[in-house]
């Protein structure tokens, strides 16, 4: 029989730790979004694929510490997935910021 392997679990301080991080990955976004910088675009997208990990990682550990289940999927079953923008806020699709609402 294959033994399941027990990762280590989220403190609360580890879960601060990504809110920090995702504060300072929408920093550097704004930052690279103020320059004329040719690499910026590059270095936002790669920004944004940095702090769906975070986001993701994060809304696990919330849903955990509220006591919800995390679901897999945030779309109904049976239903087709909604189709993104194409504007500014194309990299923020899917996203829920840590530590409440967008403001």
């Amino acid at each position: 029989m294959v033994q399941r392997i027990q990762l280590p679990r989220l403190s609360k301080a580890d879960v601060e730790g990504l809110m920090r991080a995702h504060q300072f990955v929408e920093q550097l976004v704004a930052a690279l979004k103020q320059t004329n910088w040719a690499g910026a675009g590059a270095c936002v997208s790669l920004a944004g694929n940095v702090d769906i990990v975070i986001c993701q990682i994060y809304n696990k550990a919330e849903a955990a510490i509220l006591g919800k289940p995390a679901s897999s999927s945030p779309e109904p079953a049976g239903e087709p997935p909604t189709a993104i923008s194409t504007g500014d806020d194309a990299d923020q699709v899917g996203k829920t910021p840590p530590g409440g609402s967008e403001g």
